[in-house]
């Protein structure tokens, strides 16, 4: 699968590695002092070159307050097909967007962050998948997060946020 992510942080970059042992992935970031590869990914110059890479997939690992605001800036140089897929860990207004966009997508969280987990070692670590997701989405992450020991769960929209929010006391 071509797969192009955008946002090469600590998150997006783990998923670059693990990803492009098995895919052809692109990572685009636009801080241009990022690593040019991680693991086997290439790095995209621009949302041109992603476009031109024409993805199967694209998942925004942009900082949460981004999301939408990464997904409208490269929406527009996808081919239609391709499935668009977010990582954050709150889903508010990711769903009407979804709905909006008439894309098929796959919206999941892994709940740890390879920032606080040890990445050779997930097995204790849990993700949700948004059941609003599309069959196939749903599969591929499925797949990636239990082919990696990670216990997965599956959440709509609104009660992914509300379970977020109750581990946050808020």
């Amino acid at each position: 699968m071509r797969i192009a992510i955008v946002g090469a942080g600590k998150m997006g970059s783990w998923l670059a590695a693990e990803l492009s042992g098995g895919h052809d992935v692109v990572v685009f970031d636009t801080d241009t002092h990022r690593p040019s590869m991680i693991g086997a990914a290439r790095k995209a110059d621009s949302m041109e070159a992603i476009g031109s890479f024409e993805p199967e997939l694209l998942v925004n690992c942009v900082p949460l307050g981004l999301t939408i605001q990464a997904f409208d800036a490269i929406v527009p140089h996808l081919r239609a097909p391709c499935m668009l897929s977010d990582i954050a860990s709150v889903k508010t207004g990711l769903a009407d967007w979804y709905i909006a966009s008439g894309r098929p997508f796959v919206s999941t969280h892994p709940m740890f962050g390879p920032t606080y987990a040890d990445e050779a070692n997930l097995h204790e670590q849990n993700a949700v998948i948004i059941t609003e997701s599309c069959a196939e989405g749903k599969s591929f992450f499925r797949h990636l997060y239990e082919g990696l020991g990670i216990r997965v769960f599956e959440e709509d929209f609104d009660g992914h946020d509300r379970t977020v929010a109750y581990s946050l006391g808020t």
